[in-house]
């Protein structure tokens, strides 16, 4: 702008910068099966920030439920928490970023299965020429299973937890 008179003038520029809210973007959710860490300060789990020229003055992370995981690294109100999800079931994180023109939020969710561990099976001695049926337990795990089995290397039965043999030859 510049104003004059009969005695000169004066000019002033000044610079108007238009801001706006941020946004956030958060990986895709996810699965795994077992315990899992993620890390929100590297690659594939960082999140994509837009302060939008206003820079970013709070951020606040939100995991529910509130149990099943262990902040391993940083907090929950900084840029990258690493974060181990330990108990199988499924987690909502909610990442937050304000900036003066307001906040902006996205979701994730993770889910935790259990991993499938056998029970042992005993060892058995049989006769030549006997029958043999063995049933397999799983305790943890998501059902429903693949069942595979191998005798002496090769495959044998079928997606079954039970296998039957007859007429056995041969000892390994």
């Amino acid at each position: 702008v510049t104003a004059t008179n009969e005695c000169g003038s004066d000019s002033e520029v000044d610079t108007v910068l238009v801001t706006g809210e941020p946004t956030v973007f958060l990986p895709p959710d996810l699965t795994n099966c077992g315990p899992i860490t993620i890390d929100f300060g590297a690659p594939p789990y960082l999140p994509t920030e837009n302060d939008s020229l206003s820079p970013i003055t709070a951020r606040s992370w939100t995991i529910s439920p509130g149990t099943g995981w262990t902040l391993q690294r940083g907090s929950l109100t900084g840029a990258d928490p690493e974060i181990l999800f330990s108990d199988t079931g499924v987690y909502q994180i909610v990442y937050a970023i304000t900036n003066d023109c307001g906040t902006a939020y996205d979701t994730m969710l993770v889910e935790v299965f259990d991993v499938p561990v056998l029970d042992p099976i005993n060892d058995t001695l049989i006769c030549y020429l006997d029958d043999f049926t063995v049933v397999a337990n799983v305790t943890g795990g998501t059902p429903a299973y693949l069942w595979s089995w191998t005798l002496d290397g090769s495959p044998v039965g079928g997606n079954s937890d039970t296998l039957a043999l007859t007429n056995l030859t041969t000892g390994g």
